[in-house]
């Protein structure tokens, strides 16, 4: 078995080794301090217990979840970014729904709705919801919206309010935290959520639920104006362009949009 490179002495030492010659048995060093130079025998360390062990833990994890997709219900299907069950179990979607779930009626709902319209809405314009919508369109086009307006409206019912801000706290930690979703709904309700937070029996967090509500409008594009095919090619190809020229319009958001980028930044200096 070969030898090792420094004696004991040195190795004890933390200093370099240096033989005189190859074929020399003592280091200069021991041999200036008139010491006994001993070099150990070396061998390769074993480290295949440790490796074995390893390979062990990663095949048992890999039986484990085998074992649990396997034990794993197969009627569960997902559609878009909520996760359905067909045993009843409590989703995403009815999670959403405080109609289904009974917290409230419809004619609660419609009475929430329109004191939005004809009192709340004064507060803060940059929320509107047409005076031809009603409480079930909006909660089929926007149920999200339709939730913050709920809880924005049940300022007078303390109980019912803390239900439905619960409510919307799981669902923009499912829909945008969990699942990623960004929709322009997700951020009109944000608006509104954020706009009545103060009416809220416990308004915590509202720094982050605003940061939110920035980065939807950041993902949206909404802080840039919007860009479309044609007009890009109209501005390339087309010499004698001009901006006042009523042929070749320059894209603009709409008003729902407008009004969310405006709100977006008052709650932001506010």
């Amino acid at each position: 078995m070969p030898l090792s490179s420094t004696c004991q002495n040195c190795a004890k030492s933390k200093v370099r080794c240096v033989r005189s010659s190859e074929e020399s048995d003592i280091c200069s060093r021991c041999a200036r301090l008139n010491k006994q130079c001993v070099y150990r025998e070396t061998g390769r360390r074993f480290k295949g217990f440790k490796k074995d062990r390893q390979i062990e833990a990663l095949e048992s994890r890999i039986n484990e979840l085998m074992t649990h997709s396997k034990l794993t219900p197969a009627n569960q299907t997902t559609r878009g970014n909520a996760t359905h069950s067909l045993n009843g179990e409590e989703t995403d979607e009815t999670r959403l729904d405080v109609i289904a779930q009974g917290l409230v009626n419809m004619e609660t709902a419609q009475s929430l709705i329109d004191l939005y319209k004809s009192d709340m809405r004064l507060h803060f314009p940059f929320v509107v919801i047409s005076s031809q919508v009603t409480a079930s369109d909006l909660r089929q086009q926007k149920p999200f919206l339709f939730l913050a307006v709920l809880a924005s409206a049940a300022y007078s019912n303390m109980p019912l309010q803390r239900l439905l801000g619960k409510e919307i706290r799981k669902v923009i930690a499912s829909r945008m935290v969990l699942h990623g979703e960004v929709s322009f709904e997700l951020l009109q309700g944000m608006l509104v959520f954020l706009a009545w937070s103060h009416y809220h029996s416990r308004p915590h967090r509202y720094t982050q639920f605003l940061q939110l509500a920035i980065g939807l409008m950041i993902e949206l594009r909404l802080d840039r104006p919007p860009q479309t095919k044609t007009w890009k090619t109209a501005l390339r190809f087309n010499t004698e362009y001009a901006l006042d020229d009523e042929k070749y319009v320059r894209p603009s958001w709409g008003l729902d949009e407008q009004r969310a980028v405006v709100g977006c930044y008052y709650l932001s200096s506010t």
